[in-house]
């Protein structure tokens, strides 16, 4: 991989999504020369540079995913996992990605993150990344994590699997199922309480904790895509009932 470089060059082609760490921003961005990659900026001309050269020359890694955990920047590009404390000389590889389903959480200091029908863990060295099969071979679609658990709701043949996990193999089991689809675009997973609360158009609303999971609300519920707030231990988000 190359070296990063520094000032602020005519980009042909800049991401409309950001992220804001330690008082920069990272975004992808395309400056003719490097092909799309990953570029910090403090606002300045002087302090906008490429982050790492992923993919030497004007190829591009097409940088996507970014996530902050562990006081380092996550992210993925050229179907692999990488992480880095935005230098180029603190930029390295994790562990390749086969799969463009990604789900990332910070997990005590270490950083959980899915890829495909496994789940991983890792503290950002090849060495110290663990990854397992979950059960069924079901893909993740979301991943949150609450105290020392993580719930995931996983897909598998017109099926929903809830899990959870404690970031070993030994410790993840399902804890409910239910048969539903898997393409509704606001379908949602959050922390909640001491465990998690999921809600679907398809399958309802369901409380996950760390033996079993309960419908809370059956039908179709059309989530809006709004934040959530929590206010004395309740939750409370837009939803939209297809019969009001």
């Amino acid at each position: 991989p190359g070296t990063a470089s520094s000032g602020t060059p005519p980009f042909d082609r800049v991401a409309q999504v950001s992220t804001e760490w330690n008082g920069k921003v990272y975004f992808e961005a395309n400056d003719g020369t490097h092909g799309i990659e990953l570029w910090v900026t403090d606002g300045t001309t002087q302090g906008t540079r490429l982050v790492h050269d992923v993919a030497p020359g004007s190829a591009s890694s097409n940088p996507r995913h970014r996530f902050v955990a562990g006081n380092r920047l996550w992210f993925t590009a050229s179907r692999g996992l990488w992480t880095t404390d935005g230098k180029s000389r603190g930029t390295r590889l994790v562990t390749p990605l086969w799969s463009f389903r990604l789900s990332m959480a910070e997990f005590g200091t270490r950083l959980m993150f899915s890829d495909g029908n496994q789940l991983g863990i890792t503290d950002g060295t090849p060495n110290g990344t663990q990854r397992f099969p979950l059960p069924n071979g079901a893909f993740v679609s979301h991943l949150v994590v609450n105290g020392g658990t993580a719930y995931i709701a996983a897909y598998i043949a017109s099926t929903w699997q809830f899990i959870r996990t404690d970031g070993t193999a030994a410790g993840t089991r399902v804890i409910g199922t239910t048969a539903g689809t898997n393409i509704d675009p606001n379908q949602t997973l959050l922390a909640h309480g001491n465990g998690a609360l999921f809600g679907s158009n398809f399958v309802g609303l369901w409380r996950l904790d760390s033996t079993s999971a309960t419908r809370l609300r059956s039908g179709a519920i059309h989530l809006a895509q709004s934040s959530p707030a929590t206010v004395q231990r309740k939750l409370f988000w837009l939803a939209v009932s297809p019969n009001a």
